[in-house]
């Protein structure tokens, strides 16, 4: 559900993301993925990017085109990203953390105090 939030998509029912939900259910994993964008906190435009590219499947014309910038500018974002967090959301590996972060972030965001 809540990466269905995170990326803009539609919510689907609770059991429909069992991992998700594990991973939410542990608090300290949840704090640890969600520490991974700490350094993304003053480039909003580089999280919107993040989450555009994962939204689209990691498909970096589409997301130019959502943003109306140009292919390079995305990759330029991508590499900047990599270097401040240390994973890089064109692989498989980087991707996946980058993912579960920003679904935990998003859970975070949208929890109850």
């Amino acid at each position: 559900m809540y990466a269905s939030l995170a990326l803009g998509t539609s919510p689907t029912s609770v059991d429909a993301h069992p991992l998700e939900e594990a991973m939410l259910a542990n608090g300290e994993l949840t704090s640890t993925m969600t520490a991974l964008l700490d350094p993304l906190d003053d480039h909003q435009e580089f999280i919107h990017t993040l989450y555009l590219y994962l939204a689209f499947d990691r498909d970096r014309q589409r997301v130019a085109r959502h943003l109306t910038v140009h292919p390079r500018t995305v990759d330029y974002r991508l590499r900047r990203i990599a270097a401040l967090t240390g994973l890089h959301p064109q692989t498989v590996a980087g991707a996946g953390k980058l993912l579960a972060a920003l679904i935990s972030r998003t859970h975070r965001r949208l929890a109850p105090a």
